[in-house]
C-alpha cells in the first residue's frame, strides 16, 4: 500500500498549482509540533517520507475516520528520532500532566475564532516509533492532506471549541468535566522552534 503514499508525495512534489504548492511548503514541511529531527524543508521531508514502508490502516481501525481519507502509516526507520507534541486529554491525564485550557491563537478564520486549545504546559516531546499520513481529494488529485509522528487524535472541530469555551466561562474545569473532554486533543507546548 505504500504507492498510496508515494503517488501522493509524488503529484505534490511535481506541482505547479499555488493552492498545492502552498501546501507543501506551509502544511507538510514541518519545523514545529509533532517532528521528525532533521526535517527542515520540502526536500527532506519528501525524502524521508518517500522512502518509508507505508501500510494502509482501513477506516474500521481509525476513530471518527475523515470522509474520503485513505489513513496510512509507517514505523520510523533506524536512526531517526521522531516526536509527538499532541495526546488525547484521557492519555495526558494518564500521564499525571496538568492540562490547560486557553487562548492560544485567536484568528477570525476557521472554526475557532477565540482561539481556544487545550495545552499541557512544561512537558517534553514524546518520543515515537510511528508515522501517520492521511491521504485525500484536492482539486482532482490525491495528496497527503497531512502526515505526523505519534498516533492519531480526533479532529478538533468547531463544536469542541464550544465546549471548551463553555467550560472556560464556567471557571475552574472540575475532574468530571475533564473526563467529558477525553476524546480532545492536547497540545505539550505552544510549540514553534525550527528543530
Amino acid at each position: 500500500m505504500g504507492n498510496t503514499a508515494l503517488t501522493a508525495l509524488s503529484v505534490v512534489a511535481k506541482s505547479v498549482n499555488p493552492d498545492i504548492v502552498s501546501h507543501r511548503e506551509s502544511g507538510l514541511t514541518r519545523s514545529s509540533g509533532s517532528y521528525v529531527l532533521g526535517l527542515h524543508t520540502w526536500d527532506t521531508t519528501y525524502t524521508f517520507l518517500a522512502g518509508l514502508q507505508w501500510e494502509e490502516v482501513p477506516p474500521e481501525g481509525i476513530e471518527n475516520p475523515a470522509h474520503s481519507v485513505t489513513y496510512l502509516k509507517a514505523p520510523v526507520p533506524e536512526g531517526a528520532e521522531a516526536f509527538r507534541n499532541v495526546l488525547s486529554v484521557k492519555e495526558a491525564r494518564e500521564r499525571g500532566l496538568k492540562i490547560e485550557a486557553r487562548v492560544h491563537k485567536p484568528s477570525d478564520e476557521g472554526p475557532n475564532p477565540k482561539g481556544y486549545g487545550l495545552f499541557a504546559e512544561g512537558s517534553a516531546d514524546l518520543p515515537t516509533q510511528e508515522i501517520w499520513m492521511g491521504v485525500g481529494p484536492f482539486q482532482g488529485v490525491q495528496i497527503p492532506w497531512f502526515w505526523h509522528p505519534g498516533g492519531l487524535a480526533n479532529y478538533v472541530t468547531a463544536e469542541h471549541y464550544r465546549e471548551i469555551e463553555a467550560l472556560m466561562e464556567e471557571g475552574e474545569i472540575s475532574e468530571e468535566q475533564w473526563e467529558l473532554l477525553d476524546h480532545l486533543v492536547v497540545h505539550l507546548h505552544e510549540g514553534g522552534m525550527l528543530r
